[in-house]
């Protein structure tokens, strides 16, 4: 980039600094033209495109998630509570922007696409509802072991409750990519 700034800069060295600021008539300002600019209304509806890549994205997040969660089983297993609570930061970063990702991307797509679909649409919010409430215990158990690292108090139990999550993790993970994810496809909106 600096390349292209110093070849433009030795490029202009000669040219008057009226030359270099004056915009062309081409492009120069003209309110009146402006003002009779018609306004463009696009003959494609709005909202979420498919994306191809997007379920892959999903399922290469679903195996970071149980990755994190056994690094941080095995961390606590040893008593490597530094360990524990870097992988515990690491899976909270990752499981919010899998949720943010899948609210925004899959669920708002779907309720576009399904429109038409009641039956598959009230499951897909069923989905939905299901997943903010798994997010929202997950998320209170993570702030509950927040400082697990150096509050002895905070590892009584930790690893039977976060095999429980776990459990609950791998279910919801199998039951989203056999009856959800199916279900983003691409739609030509009526």
């Amino acid at each position: 980039m600096l390349d292209w700034l110093k070849s433009r800069n030795t490029a202009t060295k000669g040219a008057a600094p009226a030359e270099l600021v004056r915009p062309s008539s081409a492009y120069a300002h003209r309110p009146e033209e402006h003002a009779r600019r018609p306004i463009v209304v696009p003959d494609r509806p709005t909202g979420l495109a498919y994306d191809p890549g997007l379920i892959a994205e999903f399922l290469d997040t679903h195996q970071k998630l149980v990755y994190l969660h056994g690094h941080a089983r095995s961390c606590a297993a040893v008593g490597d509570w530094k360990g524990t609570s870097a992988a515990l930061g690491a899976f909270r970063i990752e499981l919010t922007d899998h949720l943010v990702s899948e609210g925004i991307r899959l669920y708002v797509y779907l309720k576009q696409s399904l429109k038409d679909e009641p039956e598959v649409q009230a499951q897909m919010r069923h989905f939905a509802t299901e997943m903010h409430g798994i997010g929202a215990a997950v998320m209170k158990y993570l702030d509950a072991v927040r400082d697990i690292a150096t509050e002895t108090y905070q590892r009584a139990g930790f690893i039977e409750q976060w095999d429980q999550i776990g459990g609950t993790l791998v279910q919801r993970i199998q039951r989203e990519e056999k009856v959800l994810y199916p279900m983003y496809q691409p739609f030509s909106p009526s």
